[in-house]
């Protein structure tokens, strides 16, 4: 991935490439903390027990000349891959934003089975697979292979690339008043995130 060879330091010992990578006093790795690609927000990403956060990193709108009308993706987008599953098992990611934050749905981008172009599609939880809201907190709920996993093979391994929105809202007189224009352009940077060992590092290219 474009982002494997960047090295963060912390309290003086040095990381390269992914959250696999790991430290000398860290067993697993599933919690990460990184700054939203505006660096406004810290966010948390956080899996199960034995589920591990491989690449991972913060990013600008992977394709904003299609973005879903009027949706306001103010916290950018996400991406990232977890790996430990059982072949075809379910497993989660959650994603913790700061309190008060707001937002009331989540869109991915990427392949599905219908469409296996990379695309817009709302990933909200439908009993399996989706995006939890609950407050603050997103719970991403995944099966391996299936909608949400853009490799849409069941290996063990999910990758997710998608981000929290705010939908259009209807004012009482019946006007439409949409939230915001959708997001703005498509730059190609992104921020890198560290495991979360009491705060983040990171760099950008």
């Amino acid at each position: 991935t474009p982002y494997s060879n960047v090295t963060s330091n912390q309290s003086g010992k040095n990381f390269t490439g992914t959250a696999a990578g790991g430290t000398p006093d860290s067993p697993q790795n599933n919690a990460v903390s990184l700054s939203t690609f505006d660096n406004q927000h810290q966010v948390t990403l956080e899996t199960p027990d034995g589920i591990n956060i491989l690449d991972y990193r913060a990013m600008d709108n992977p394709d904003s000349e299609n973005s879903p009308d009027s949706v306001e993706f103010s916290y950018g987008f996400f991406e990232f891959t977890v790996e430990g599953i059982e072949p075809g098992g379910a497993t989660t990611a959650t994603l913790q934003f700061p309190a008060g934050a707001s937002y009331d749905t989540y869109y991915k981008y990427g392949p599905t089975r219908d469409n296996t172009s990379n695309h817009w599609y709302e990933f909200k939880y439908d009993g399996q697979t989706g995006a939890e809201i609950n407050g603050s907190q997103i719970i991403l709920h995944f099966v391996d292979g299936q909608r949400g996993d853009d490799d849409l093979v069941a290996n063990g391994v999910v990758t997710d690339i998608g981000g929290p929105g705010v939908s259009a809202t209807v004012t009482p007189s019946g006007d439409e008043s949409p939230a915001a224009e959708s997001s703005g352009s498509g730059g190609g940077g992104c921020f890198i995130g560290s495991i979360n060992y009491g705060g983040w590092f990171g760099g950008s290219f």
